[in-house]
């Protein structure tokens, strides 16, 4: 029986129970309010940058000043990092409520740390710096989150760019045990950079770090990164540590202990071809040094290094193969390759293909160019002389000419219209329709090869249209083409009977890859041919290119107002036609000759001079002696460019 206060403390406990029941459900309202604000402010970033980028690629592939192009490179890499911070919110934001999943397949860990740092090199660039790849391993499969690996390794890479102006930055890989059926991994990444002071080691995780606070310029957004890192790697069952010393560099770490995949490693071919022979490196990088020697001794190679020209010159051993670091590049060293290339193949060891490189390799008829980070099937590639596989001399495999009829799904007008002609531009046919009503109108009476296909449309979206198309019957391939990244999003297109998922903002090469990858065709290509003007006078460049424009309409015209430009459009570009001016900044008319000359690729060129020289001048007589079509002469005479050029074309 209660006692008459025992109604008032039932009534306060249950009144503290509705309190709390409330307070429970307006945080979850809470944090779904919030989480369906991120997805809708991820949908409303994504389609106006899908723009910007889409049209940055196709703006990319126009006539363009030195100028210009600079500045389109910067807006594409701002556009890049606008990207990759979007990516990074809605990452964020799915790990801190809880909707986050890792995807576990079968990876070779070895070979995702090469990829990495493959498509990071490009940062060396104009830098004292190199990137290394220490691995224990030549290959390891495992079973584990491949991209969300890659996404740690992006990020602790990317923040040490960003602090190391010279020096290295190294990624190593240590197999410190096997039990059972896993491995335990460590994976460290250490840089020469600025590091990072002792009293701001323990807010570097924070998801934003005020400039002012931390003393670098750089470091505005670099919290975020390393955030998400660190979550990623506590849901691998990981932590990352990290050690620094200002004015000496940073070291992160991780180790992972992951299931070992049944998957067969990739047989190594190789070893028979170079067994019993010699290399050498001639590097001042102790650590390249090492990293090479490690990598030749496991091709069974006899090797030896060198950290200077002259102790390469002090030996008396042959060597089958000598690989010679660019930055160590000796003029009067040329010589002495000559007698050396009698005997020995000569390589270069460079952080990546630049037209310098490119042009030493030609000139002086040297056997390849290795890259760095050394990687195994880089050096195996090269030695092979198996150049169609090297990164110097690949080019896309031939696929078949034939283009897909595409049906477009999307009613956002500028998306529209860019992503038709992105479709167009790669050699496919395209049908537009502006909702999921029209698109199941329109397939009553037509068949598509792949359907691109928008999610929130008005009258009808995307997943309901998949869901009438698949129950016509209809067989098309569907691709989402949408501004919605979250993982729910990709399920549940895919259970909608979506066969594939592109998230905007998209590129043309991920719209050639999907096309590819469910169709097997490559776009029809229209046969242009190309025609570069050679001119450092602007004035004169224009007046010819106006000329060409009217009289030979199909012609794709593209200007260099260098002749180290012009070298570099020769390899891009692939012009069929030159009209080229002898007198020209760094390189003139003679040495672009020579480059063309000493390369078999580009040996149907068919140059025309644009030169005020006397007939006498031994630069013109050097110039005839290459093969040139013909000498229109200086003065922008509009008949002598017609009939120099129209039997050509013609």
């Amino acid at each position: 029986m209660t006692g008459p206060g025992d109604s008032n403390e039932e009534f306060e406990l249950t009144k503290s129970g509705k309190l709390l029941l409330k307070s429970k459900l307006d945080k979850n309202f809470e944090i779904t309010n919030s989480r369906n604000f991120i997805k809708h402010m991820s949908h409303e970033i994504r389609t106006p940058l899908n723009g910007i980028v889409g049209y940055l690629d196709l703006l990319s592939d126009t006539e363009m000043s030195f100028e210009q192009r600079s500045m389109i490179t910067t807006i594409k890499s701002c556009s890049d990092s606008l990207k990759e911070l979007v990516n990074q919110v809605l990452d964020l934001s799915q790990i801190e409520s809880g909707k986050f999943e890792l995807n576990n397949i079968h990876f070779d860990i070895v070979e995702t740390i090469y990829e990495v740092t493959q498509q990071l090199r490009h940062k060396t660039h104009d830098r004292n710096l190199e990137l290394h790849v220490d691995s224990d391993l030549d290959s390891l499969n495992l079973i584990g989150d491949r991209q969300r690996i890659k996404q740690i390794l992006n990020n602790l890479l990317d923040n040490a760019f960003k602090f190391t102006s010279e020096g290295q930055i190294v990624c190593q890989l240590k197999n410190i045990s096997e039990f059972n059926d896993y491995v335990q991994l460590e994976i460290i990444i250490e840089d020469s950079g600025t590091g990072i002071p002792k009293e701001k080691m323990e807010s570097i995780y924070t998801a934003f770090i005020e400039p002012d606070s931390f003393n670098f310029e750089e470091i505005d957004k670099i919290g975020l990164g390393l955030k998400i890192s660190s979550k990623l790697a506590n849901m691998m069952g990981a932590s990352i540590y990290v050690e620094s010393e200002p004015n000496k560099g940073t070291r992160f770490s991780f180790e992972l202990t992951l299931p070992k995949s049944d998957k067969e490693r990739k047989k190594d071919t190789a070893l028979s071809k170079f067994k019993g022979k010699s290399i050498c490196l001639v590097d001042k990088n102790e650590v390249s040094r090492n990293i090479f020697a490690r990598i030749c001794k496991d091709l069974q190679l006899k090797v030896d290094t060198f950290k200077s020209y002259n102790d390469f010159l002090n030996t008396e051993q042959h060597f089958d193969f000598v690989l010679f670091d660019l930055n160590m590049l000796q003029v009067e060293a040329i010589d002495d390759w000559k007698s050396l290339s009698e005997e020995s193949s000569i390589y270069l060891a460079a952080k990546d293909i630049q037209l310098n490189s490119f042009i030493m390799l030609k000139k002086y008829k040297l056997d390849g160019i290795i890259l760095k980070p050394f990687h195994k099937d880089e050096i195996i590639s090269n030695l092979s002389n198996d150049f169609k596989q090297s990164a110097l001399t690949s080019s896309l495999i031939q696929r078949n000419d034939l283009a897909a009829n595409i049906l477009l799904v999307e009613d956002h007008k500028v998306n529209q219209i860019l992503t038709e002609n992105i479709l167009n531009k790669i050699g496919h046919k395209v049908t537009v329709v502006n909702n999921g009503l029209e698109a199941v109108g329109i397939l009553k009476d037509k068949s598509f090869d792949l359907i691109f296909m928008d999610l929130d449309m008005p009258v009808m979206g995307g997943i309901d249209a998949t869901r009438v198309i698949r129950e016509l019957g209809k067989k098309e391939v569907i691709v989402a083409l949408t501004a919605n990244a979250f993982k729910t999003s990709r399920e549940e297109c895919l259970k909608a009977g979506m066969n594939d998922y592109l998230s905007k903002p998209i590129d043309i090469q991920s719209i050639k890859t999907v096309i590819y990858k469910h169709t097997g065709k490559d776009g029809q290509k229209k046969k242009i041919e190309r025609l570069l003007i050679v001119e450092d006078d602007r004035t004169a460049a224009l007046l010819i290119r106006k000329l060409i424009n009217k009289n030979f309409p199909s012609l794709h015209v593209k200007v260099a107002s260098t002749g180290i430009e012009a070298c570099s459009l020769i390899g891009s570009f692939r012009p069929h036609y030159i009209i080229l001016d002898m007198i020209l900044p760094d390189l003139d008319g003679i040495g672009v000759l020579k480059f063309i000359h000493e390369n078999p690729k580009y040996m149907h060129i068919k140059v025309i001079l644009n030169s005020a020289l006397p007939d006498s001048d031994p630069k013109l007589i050097e110039a005839l002696n290459y093969g040139v079509a013909s000498n229109i002469g200086k003065g922008i005479c509009r008949q002598s460019i017609l009939d120099s050029l129209t039997p050509l074309i013609n």
